[in-house]
């Protein structure tokens, strides 16, 4: 649960396959003018057909809510959650972490669809060292609601530091190489107040720190 979304475990009326609801309220995306942009990055999600990716399966909207439907994942299989559980990923394991989470961006931006958030929090990883990335939609619009908040509390003067990351496909790059520098380091170094609504000052780690770390 995050503060403008909410994901429900539901199975599938049809063919009984158990599927992850998320629902997104429709005001919030509005006030930020984002709700044409959350549209759009769902026509473009639900078009991405690749193993190593979190299908979207279906899309809708009320009248308070908009809403889809992924594929599901077990959380145990987060990436940032195996982080903490067993620390480090090194080795031949880390290099078919990020050659698997490589290919599934090019032939993602091959499509013209940037994810815009890749983190150890959207890359799953199963029993069998298999790479799933999640969230190509929601977590690249939820970034840029959460960016919009911020800015807001900066003009307010309730924020001291504010953070705009671009969801591009340059960020996708410089996300992976951070990617890489949390497996070694063995937790997620990053955190963005999607998921807790924490803001304020600290509440993110700039990309730039982290390579300075990893330069040490």
């Amino acid at each position: 649960r995050g503060p403008f979304s909410t994901a429900f475990t539901a199975h599938n009326a049809r063919g009984g396959d158990r599927v992850l609801l998320h629902v997104v309220l429709r005001s919030a995306l509005e006030r930020a003018g984002l709700a044409e942009e959350f549209q759009k990055a769902l026509t473009a999600a639900v078009t991405l057909k690749h193993p190593g990716i979190v299908r979207v399966l279906a899309y809708g909207s009320t009248a308070s809510f908009e809403w889809f439907a992924t594929q599901a994942v077990e959380p145990r299989m987060r990436l940032s959650a195996i982080l903490n559980e067993r620390g480090p990923i090194t080795g031949d394991a880390l290099i078919a972490l990020v050659t698997q989470t490589a290919d599934v961006l090019r032939y993602a931006h091959r499509a013209g669809v940037p994810h815009g958030h890749l983190s150890p929090s959207t890359v799953f990883l199963n029993d069998e060292g298999r790479v799933c990335v999640s969230e190509f939609c929601t977590r690249r619009v939820l970034y840029l609601l959460r960016g919009n908040q911020l800015r807001a509390a900066k003009r307010k003067g309730d924020a001291d530091e504010v953070a705009t990351p671009e969801p591009l496909m340059r960020h996708d790059h410089l996300s992976l190489a951070l990617l890489i520098h949390e497996c070694l380091a063995g937790q997620a170094l990053v955190t963005t107040g999607i998921e807790s609504g924490v803001t304020g000052p600290g509440a993110q780690i700039q990309l730039s720190d982290a390579f300075g770390d990893l330069e040490k």
